[in-house]
């Protein structure tokens, strides 16, 4: 079990929010391997931070930063081109469908700014976001290997001429991303899973009646 191999399966676990076996996938091993490597990458964090703690007992709290939330929170930006269609991503794990660009948060990540960092690294756009369009509640059930979630869609505005004309996937996440494109609102259901696309749809619905919600963080706006 080499330090690569851990070190590449934490940050999908930790920071792309993938299963063991979408890990497994990229990484050409099994679940079961992948499950092992994020482990280890979990003691071993521990490990140092109980080095740099000295005796101190930690809390639940002050447990590994990357500890898996009891409710997981993700967050995605709809940004919108010509006709109204949806700036998406084709991802090469999980469903292998297309997706709004975003994803799981970091501990102590506000859900804004997990949208913008995540939009950012997935199209190279920028969108400082605070408008809330959607929340998606995810039962256990519809997920088993995650759990319970709620996802956050934000409003992301349009895309200006030149960024239309010189969209074009990062190099950074070629791995895991396969594509990025313009779907069209009334090819959502071919594109996406039902899921992604009732998402979408009633976030799309929700900027067009104005139907915004202001982000807050401890009772102020973010």
């Amino acid at each position: 079990m080499s330090e690569k191999s851990i070190s590449r399966a934490a940050d999908l676990s930790f920071m792309e929010g993938l299963s063991p076996a979408e890990i497994g996938r990229q990484l050409g091993m099994s679940a079961d391997s992948a499950k092992r490597r994020v482990q280890r990458a979990a003691e071993l964090m521990t490990q140092k931070e109980k080095s740099m703690q000295g005796e101190h007992e930690m809390t639940a709290a002050e447990f590994n930063p990357h500890r898996p939330l009891p409710l997981d929170v993700g967050a995605s930006v709809l940004v919108t081109g010509p006709e109204n269609s949806v700036l998406m991503v084709l991802v090469n794990y999980g469903d292998n469908k297309w997706h709004l660009p975003g994803g799981a948060r970091a501990r102590d990540e506000a859900p804004h700014q997990t949208a913008t960092r995540r939009a950012l690294r997935e199209t190279g756009i920028r969108r400082d976001v605070r408008d809330v369009l959607a929340v998606d509640y995810r039962t256990a059930g519809a997920a088993p290997d995650k759990g319970e979630g709620l996802h956050i869609v934000y409003d992301g505005g349009t895309l200006t001429d030149d960024e239309v004309s010189g969209l074009k996937l990062p190099e950074r996440v070629r791995g895991a991303h396969e594509a990025i494109g313009l779907i069209p609102p009334d090819q959502l259901s071919e594109h996406c899973s039902p899921r992604i696309a009732h998402r979408v749809t009633q976030a799309l619905d929700a900027r067009t009646r104005k139907l915004v919600l202001p982000m807050l963080t401890n009772g102020q706006p973010a």
